[in-house]
């Protein structure tokens, strides 16, 4: 979970959520800063809560994103896809 951080607008002042794709696992090799919406921030601190975490990450966090529901630990990156493309078709 470490991959989600705040930024500040130094014009605005407002802080705002990215989730940084690393190079190495991003599209071409390069890195990305995605922007997070308010109601995905809202969804993964209900998702959290419902694991026993805290509702925010904290900063460097090693948490996986996905988390078993069988055994509350880290998915394999094949159930994880899975997972999101379920979630996705509904």
């Amino acid at each position: 979970m470490g991959a989600f951080y705040q930024l500040s607008d130094p014009k605005s002042a407002q802080r705002y959520w990215v989730f940084l794709v690393t190079a190495e696992t991003g599209k071409g090799g390069k890195e990305r800063r995605i922007p997070v919406t308010p109601i995905l921030l809202a969804s993964l601190a209900s998702y959290r809560i419902a694991y026993g975490l805290p509702g925010q990450v904290a900063p460097g966090e090693s948490t996986a994103l996905l988390l078993s529901p069988y055994t509350a630990t880290v998915m394999s990156q094949r159930r994880e896809t899975q997972t999101i493309l379920t979630s996705c078709a509904s």
